[in-house]
């Protein structure tokens, strides 16, 4: 695991063709790569876009994400 920086909040700005519902959060970086978190009855789906590609995994539940990342720390990045 390596140490990161936090992210700033609206650090690129919001347009408006990327407002979106409340049930959905997006992070993209300069590049356009996308990190999409999805909630819904069955839990959060996770989708990674890059260069067009698409991967969705899900759903996990919310308690079991939450436990995830709180036992990865703050500010680290795991592969």
């Amino acid at each position: 695991m390596t140490p990161v920086e936090p992210i700033a909040a609206r650090r690129f700005g919001a347009a408006p063709e990327r407002m979106l519902t409340l049930d959905v959060v997006e992070l993209t970086d300069p590049e356009g790569d996308a990190l999409t978190l999805t909630t819904d009855a069955e839990g959060i789906w996770i989708t990674c876009t890059t260069d067009g590609d698409e991967v969705t995994v899900g759903p996990f539940p919310a308690d079991s994400l939450r436990d995830a990342l709180r036992a990865l720390g703050a500010f680290t990045r795991a592969a």
